[in-house]
């Protein structure tokens, strides 16, 4: 039967350093050696994932959208002031 605390003991830890300065003590991932909490995302498939996607506002679609707005509300207020 195979010892499953030795087994646990020698598998790599993630080593980033906590808050406090002390190396983190969780189990780091075969990637990238660290762990979930510290870059080392293991759920989500390569190439699925872009880290610094958060909400789309400056993508190039939201750019043009706000651009074609400005525009839009250019055109209104001068037509609202006779200039148009």
């Amino acid at each position: 039967m195979i010892d499953r605390t030795k087994a646990f003991a020698a598998m790599p830890r993630c080593g980033a350093r906590t808050r406090s300065g002390v190396p983190c003590k969780r189990i780091g991932n075969s990637r990238n050696g660290r762990c979930k909490l510290h870059g080392g995302r293991a759920g989500a498939p390569l190439g699925k994932r872009n880290g610094n996607w958060r909400h789309g506002g400056e993508s190039k679609e939201a750019r043009a959208n706000r651009r074609l707005i400005r525009a839009l509300l250019r055109q209104a207020a001068n037509l609202l002031r006779g200039s148009g």
